[in-house]
């Protein structure tokens, strides 16, 4: 804990403070451990470099902010040595994905529950008619959310429209959507929890794009349940949701292909590629859609089984009629 606070660059009487403010230490217990660490040669008294002045000046700037974990990552990965593709980085890239596909299969493409309550179809992505620009039309009347009119909507979003063959060894398809993927990983995988939708059994519904389908996991939720579940998706947006939705990551469908901390940002370029997609498709078929991150993803890893460690919760997204 000590070095990971100290890795930066710091003064003594400093890395003192913050011990003690954060982590509920004295100050003789903490001024043991530093001299205990000098002692064992973990920390090395120096005049502090031009480049750790700035992290020490970036790192008490971010923190004022409340957001030491954040600072603690551009920290960490600042002089990460990336791959550079302007300077052969192409074939490294290469080379680097035989040795993956030698080592394990790379097979993950999508998720599917073996024993589901039910399965409903969707219409394939790529035979659906061609719709031509997307535009909003305001509906003539009101209405409700019906599942026949949301269902190809959701093929266009989520499902397959083709398929990207890769020259590694031991490697499936990667699959293709509407929306564009950092190589072609899609890690980002959805689950519809309907409410009030007409046409479609109530409870959560996990949305499987291989095979265009809905898998139904739970039985019906109420509204106070789901409230408390996806508090971004009740009391912020224009009006009640007939359906919900959560979108997860899938975390070693990106990390296979991307061993190094860029990881965490292209997962969530993803995934907002994904969602914008949502948003204008489905708000362009006359629904109202309302995205917000506020997820309580213990309680939702725990009602669809998901590994929060392998699966994490991210967002949701508001169904509504207009």
């Amino acid at each position: 804990m000590a070095i990971l606070m100290a890795s930066g660059g710091d003064r003594q009487d400093d890395l003192v403070s913050r011990l003690t403010q954060r982590h509920q230490l004295t100050e003789q217990p903490a001024r043991q451990m530093i001299s205990t660490m000098i002692d064992k040669g973990l920390f090395v008294e120096s005049e502090p470099s031009a480049a750790e002045q700035q992290a020490r000046r970036l790192r008490a700037d971010w923190e004022a902010r409340d957001w030491f974990a954040a600072a603690q990552y551009q920290l960490q990965t600042n002089d990460y040595p990336y791959v550079d593709y302007s300077r052969g980085g192409f074939v490294t890239d290469r080379q680097r994905m035989d040795r993956y596909g030698a080592e394990r299969p790379d097979t993950d493409r999508s998720k599917r529950y073996d024993q589901p309550l039910e399965s409903v179809e969707l219409p394939g992505a790529r035979e659906l008619p061609r719709l031509g620009p997307i535009t909003w039309r305001p509906p003539s009347r009101a209405r409700r959310v019906v599942f026949d009119e949301l269902a190809p909507l959701l093929s266009l979003v989520f499902g397959k429209t083709g398929e990207l063959r890769v020259p590694w060894p031991n490697s499936a398809p990667l699959f293709l959507r509407t929306s564009p993927s950092n190589g072609a990983r899609h890690p980002i995988e959805a689950y519809l929890l309907n409410l009030t939708m007409d046409g479609l059994n109530p409870g959560w519904w996990h949305i499987r794009w291989d095979q265009p389908a809905l898998d139904r996991i739970t039985g019906p939720i109420s509204e106070a349940d789901a409230t408390g579940l996806l508090p971004g998706a009740f009391g912020w947006g224009p009006a009640r949701p007939a359906a919900v939705l959560l979108f997860t990551i899938v975390f070693s469908r990106d990390m296979y292909r991307y061993r190094e901390p860029r990881t965490l940002r292209a997962v969530y370029l993803d995934a907002g590629h994904l969602i914008g997609m949502a948003e204008l498709v489905i708000g362009s078929g006359g629904f109202l859609t309302f995205s917000h991150d506020a997820v309580d993803a213990e309680a939702c890893s725990e009602q669809l089984g998901l590994d929060p460690l392998g699966e994490g919760c991210m967002y949701t997204m508001a169904i509504a009629a207009r």
